[in-house]
């Protein structure tokens, strides 16, 4: 593979461990955790609907008509304790397992009628009551009291836990299995699941001794009021006393097949708070409501074995008194009520199945293998088809997350992967594309910058190759040049020779013009076309054009002074004016050239220089704005295929520029030739192609127009047009 290709796998990778590092970090911010909490957990509820209510628990239902229908106050809190006695009798006959009151019995004074219930209690010897928490801050300190419920309901029952739930209007997605602020003490729930499977302490006492001899711990139930949540807190501590090792060596091994044992270990082992995994809205659990139980007694057994809770369950908003948003809150406004949550929270301890969020390793390392997936597809595949690629990937991860939150009770983050992490990949590989597509952009841009000019060069970015799209006129200066006795020199050498010899004579004619701003256009042979191109005339490109000429030839002969075979004796024309410069051809071979008059006329301007033995031409038009430059006018010429003459002017090097009596000589002889004075005018191109002067260089042009003056005095004019000189050859 390129290197090309490993640089963009390297980019892949490096956008994905950010991608998946800013995942990472995300989770750690509170408005992050709230939004995966809020928004991704009710997502994953609302698609996952309602799911079976396990077996075994049954609510009693106190709602808004059951103080009417038994001719009572409408408050429960009015009611007397005689009317709850005679609940738990009637359970008690029904054999319920475990009756579990979301009620709270306060102090209030009647004692006969708490007499009565507590003798309820000790009769049935399964119930279990709720303790309020109260909250007070003192010195900006928040004091939590434990207020228990009278005292002979205190002692009769079988347990006292409390049960502390937000009353903001906060979704409740948690509940504690044993709550900080009360001491470490089990919750209602937490306590209600333990001794609906105690029967299984001795086992797990026995497992938890065989791993760890320093966990030992009574398998007694006590039935004395708080004395069951305090031993139950004691065990727990011991537990967690031992060392880390030996209590996930418990959990592992009791939580190797569901069971009461199981239920035991995690109360034991398990973390203190829970995430609720509920079973849909309010009313999902089946419901007895209180005053048809009282009324109309079911048969005898008809409750065998169950977990009773009794509670407040008003299925009209406008009366909830104990009524909490959750996700399964309907848009009506109807909650569900503090048993539910209790009921929803003691079934997912009985059946293992409560919600377990990734550990924070584990989802750490998920949501950074994510990120590297969305970086390399983002990267590596095109803008659409990554996004549309990550898009799917979005959903098969939402898919996945589902599978595991409802079949596995595993609760895989989704808020960050999905809407956070694809986002921000999606964004990246386009940034990323788009900087990658800038830089090719930019050295083709350069590479095709030294052949073709600027403006072409971004049509041709922007609409692409073709034969119509991608040509522009431009007004331009153009050179052509030819190499002399490059046949010869080709017949001696050898073609890698021939080819070393060609590079480094075309490196000082690129050189050159580049450095004059020029752009090579065409090489055919030993035959360079370069063209400078601007907006108008007069802009300065076409005294660049003559200074890399006259660069050109310098370089040169410095090269054919240092015995270089490079130094191939050069012819160059220039000729300036329109120029079509685009993409030519058809049927899919397309070249970039430059076309127009001003092409064929340049090339015919340096053929010009084989007869006048001259080696820079330049047209008038290619003078325009050089100033200064030393120059002079060799005469007007009909060029060959052309139909209009064209003035020559010849740019002199400096040691010829320097002989101002020869050049003048020419001036007047060549005035005397266009007013077809031949007799006057050959002595003076005589005089100067045969310059004797100290230093003087041969005169070419002035051989070649002495001769045409014999030919003219001989022969007649046939050799001129319009007062032009007729060329035949190319």
């Amino acid at each position: 593979m390129s290197s090309a290709w490993f640089a963009r796998l390297g980019g892949a990778a490096a956008l994905g461990l950010v991608v998946g590092l800013l995942g990472v970090l995300a989770g750690f911010v509170p408005w992050v955790a709230k939004m995966e909490d809020r928004a991704g957990l009710p997502w994953l509820f609302s698609l996952r609907g309602p799911r079976p209510v396990p077996a075994g628990i049954v609510l009693v239902s106190i709602d808004e008509h059951t103080g009417t229908a038994l001719g009572l106050p409408a408050e429960p809190a009015d009611w007397p304790r005689t009317i709850f006695a005679g609940l738990v009798d009637v359970l008690r006959a029904n054999e319920a397992r475990l009756i579990v009151f979301d009620v709270f019995f306060p102090d209030r004074g009647a004692a006969a009628d708490d007499q009565v219930l507590a003798a309820a209690m000790t009769r049935a010897g399964n119930v279990l009551v709720t303790a309020r928490l109260d909250r007070e801050m003192l010195a900006g300190l928040l004091r939590v009291e434990l207020e228990l419920p009278q005292a002979d309901v205190s002692a009769a029952a079988a347990g006292v836990a409390p049960f502390p739930l937000p009353v903001a209007p906060v979704q409740i997605s948690q509940f504690w299995t044993f709550h900080a602020g009360a001491g470490d003490l089990p919750t209602l729930p937490a306590l209600a699941a333990h001794q609906a499977v105690a029967g299984s302490l001795p086992e797990l006492a026995r497992r938890a001794t065989a791993t760890c001899p320093a966990v030992v711990f009574s398998t007694t139930v006590p039935q004395a009021g708080l004395a069951a949540a305090d031993v139950l807190r004691t065990r727990r501590a011991q537990v967690f006393a031992a060392p880390p090792a030996c209590r996930r060596k418990l959990l592992r091994e009791a939580t190797a097949r569901p069971g009461d044992l199981a239920v035991l270990a995690n109360l034991y082992a398990g973390a203190p708070s829970r995430y609720l995994n509920y079973y849909g809205a309010p009313g999902s659990f089946p419901a007895l409501r209180f005053q048809d139980l009282l009324r109309a007694p079911p048969a005898v057994g008809a409750l065998h074995d169950k977990l009773v809770f009794v509670g407040f369950t008003a299925r009209d908003p406008v009366g909830q008194e104990d009524s909490f948003f959750t996700v399964f809150s309907d848009d009506a406004g109807l909650n569900l009520s503090g048993v539910e949550i209790a009921a929803t929270a003691t079934a997912n301890l009985l059946a293992g199945d409560g919600l377990r969020p990734l550990p924070v390793p584990a989802a750490a390392a998920l949501v950074v293998a994510w990120g590297v997936v969305l970086g390399f597809v983002c990267r590596l595949l095109p803008g659409a088809t990554g996004a549309a690629a990550s898009a799917c990937g979005a959903l098969g991860w939402l898919l996945a997350a589902l599978w595991c939150f409802g079949s596995r009770q595993l609760w895989l983050p989704v808020m960050v992967p999905i809407f956070l992490q694809v986002p921000l990949a999606i964004g990246g590989g386009l940034l990323m594309q788009f900087r990658h597509a800038r830089v090719q952009r930019a050295r083709i841009a350069a590479a095709l910058g030294r052949y073709v000019p600027t403006q072409l060069v971004d049509r041709l970015a922007e609409g692409g190759v073709s034969a119509t799209a991608s040509a522009a006129e431009f007004y331009g200066t153009c050179m052509a040049t030819d190499a002399s006795r490059y046949t010869p020199l080709a017949e001696t050498l050898t073609p890698e020779a021939l080819g070393l010899t060609l590079n480094a004579y075309f490196d000082i004619l690129f050189a050159e013009v580049e450095r004059h701003g020029g752009a090579v256009a065409d090489i055919l042979g030993d035959a360079m076309m370069a063209i400078w191109v601007s907006g108008r005339p007069g802009s300065g490109i076409e005294r660049r054009a003559c200074e890399a000429a006259l660069a050109i030839l310098a370089g040169l002969e410095l090269r054919q002074a240092a015995g270089l075979h490079a130094a191939l004796p050069t012819r160059i024309g220039l000729h300036a004016g329109i120029v079509h410069w685009g993409t030519v051809g058809a049927r899919g071979r397309l070249e970039i050239r430059a076309v127009g008059d001003i092409v064929n006329t340049a090339a015919r301007i340096e053929g010009l220089n084989r007869y006048l033995g001259t080696r820079v031409l330049a047209s008038a038009a290619a003078l325009a704005g050089c100033d200064g430059l030393r120059e002079r006018a060799v005469g007007r010429f009909l060029l060959a295929g052309k139909s209009q003459p064209v003035a020559v002017h010849e740019l002199l090097a400096p040691a010829a520029a320097a002989e101002t009596d020869r050049l003048a000589c020419f001036a007047r002889a060549l005035a005397l030739f266009q007013e077809g004075s031949w007799r006057v005018a050959w002595p003076l191109f005589q005089e100067c192609a045969e310059w004797a002067r100290p230093g003087a260089v041969r005169d070419p042009v002035a051989a070649f127009y002495a001769g045409l003056c014999v030919r003219f005095e001989r022969d007649g004019t046939a050799g001129l047009v319009a007062g032009a000189v007729v060329i035949d050859g190319k």
